[in-house]
């Protein structure tokens, strides 16, 4: 597994005099084509003054802003050298939407961002977060990826939560740059998808109902949930496991007394059709659906056993006695950058990779 350093954004390279700037161009484009590999010494100062007809300053100031942007590390004496992580093969943007009130994976990304920023203790990859972004290819953050385009300062690009219409925006459809994108459906042939499984997630869920030897299950779905009712029931009906079909409710999270509503209604079946078991496909529907069932005195893992999301490391800490079932936000991570790898180096890639949900810990 690949490891990673994190920082939020780096400035935009400002624009450069044309001799300072061809300069600058040279050499970066060697070391983009590889004719300058990781560990390669540059030339001296006394020769690249000669080669480009430049004044020690102008030369100076290339080496500069090549140094600032990652490419190069100046070692005293000795000279200066390619980096041995320059930007173009191990820098990678994560673009993350900007929030949407029944955002389908506000908890992922929220999750990636948080476990992007928790690493920062290794050099095989960087990753330089983007938040906010939005399909209107407008705003400081889409300027930002812009210009790290521009200055070829990027491996690849993660988008989480993005529209496939933003990369025929401005710049982004010009550049030919890797993508690779984390969502719960596939996208386009062209762009890497690491797939959100969330068959694997209900099927988690379920089957630890199963194994507490409970029946009667219900489910909580945010708006937008991959399957639907009857894929659902008939996982319910593998199971050997019982559920009232209207007891499979799809809610927007950000309608908290919808979901608390929902779970009344469940609640006030007679007791041999009553749900046992829970299961909560978002976070962020918990606390209202533990609140509904507190108001007739139940709790959850002693009345009613409740799987919900949580996705890995815990963005939201669960309350006691609720089981934890998720996405792990290192693995999204790790499998973009690999997808994106694979890319650059022409392979063929399956249509999406999967990421399978697994327990909370």
């Amino acid at each position: 597994m690949d490891s990673a350093n994190v920082t939020e954004t780096r400035p935009a390279p400002k624009r450069l005099p044309a001799k300072q700037h061809r300069i600058l161009e040279s050499i970066r484009d060697a070391i983009v084509s590889g004719r300058l590999a990781p560990g390669d010494q540059l030339p001296t100062r006394v020769q690249m003054e000669e080669y480009f007809n430049a004044s020690s300053v102008t030369v100076q100031r290339a080496i500069n802003q090549l140094l600032t942007d990652g490419f190069l590390v100046a070692s005293g004496r000795s000279g200066t050298f390619v980096t041995k992580h320059p930007p173009n093969l191990f820098e990678y943007a994560v673009v993350v939407r900007g929030s949407t009130p029944n955002d389908l994976l506000q908890t992922v990304r929220d999750c990636v961002v948080e476990q992007a920023f928790q690493i920062s203790d290794c050099r095989t990859f960087n990753l330089q977060v983007l938040s906010g972004m939005h399909d209107t290819a407008a705003g400081p953050a889409f300027d930002q990826l812009a210009a790290s385009l521009e200055g070829k300062l990027l491996a690849g690009i993660i988008l989480i939560g993005q529209s496939p219409a933003l990369l025929d925006k401005g710049v982004l459809k010009d550049e030919d740059i890797p993508c690779a994108c984390v969502d719960f459906h596939s996208w386009r042939r062209g762009i890497g998808t690491v797939l959100l499984d969330g068959t694997s997630l209900i099927t988690l869920g379920l089957g630890e109902v199963k194994r507490r030897g409970l029946r009667q299950v219900a489910m909580l779905l945010p708006n937008g949930f991959p399957l639907h009712r009857p894929e659902l029931m008939e996982l319910v009906t593998e199971r050997d496991l019982r559920c009232e079909p209207w007891t499979i409710q799809s809610q927007a999270p950000s309608s908290p007394h919808w979901v608390e509503a929902q779970v009344h209604l469940m609640l006030e079946l007679p007791e041999a059709r009553r749900p046992d078991a829970l299961v909560i496909a978002d976070s962020r529907m918990v606390a209202p659906a533990l609140a509904a069932m507190a108001e007739r005195g139940i709790k959850p893992g002693r009345n009613m056993l409740v799987v919900a999301r949580c996705d890995l490391p815990h963005s939201t800490l669960l309350p006691m006695g609720t089981i934890g079932v998720g996405y792990d936000a290192w693995e999204i991570i790790d499998t973009a950058v690999r997808t994106i790898k694979q890319m650059k180096q022409g392979e063929v890639l399956r249509q999406s990779e999967k990421i399978i949900a697994r327990l909370a810990e």
